[in-house]
């Protein structure tokens, strides 16, 4: 929600700093990074940009593939034994 936010306020005039991870790129890319949308960026997402917001509704999966997470042997889906799962209350 940092970049999000950052964007939100220049689109204001408001002046913001980033802070930025300078690994090289393959090092970056070796594990998932974003997977889900912070509760925070949806909430502004929600009342300054509807659109946007009403769209990642519509293309959201169904609860029951992120209410929880999943232990593997791998993250790549199938691919690996399911070790076990916790469910959010």
């Amino acid at each position: 929600s940092g970049l999000f936010l950052s964007s939100l306020l220049s689109s204001y005039g408001i002046n913001s700093h980033l802070l930025f991870d300078k690994r090289p790129k393959e090092e970056l890319l070796k594990h998932p990074q974003a997977h889900f949308i912070n509760l925070r960026s949806m909430e502004i997402l929600k009342v300054e940009m509807p659109s946007v917001y009403d769209g990642i509704q519509r293309e959201m999966p169904d609860v029951s593939e992120w209410e929880g997470f999943h232990f593997g042997g791998s993250v790549m889906g199938s691919s690996g034994r399911r070790l076990g799962r916790v469910v959010h209350p």
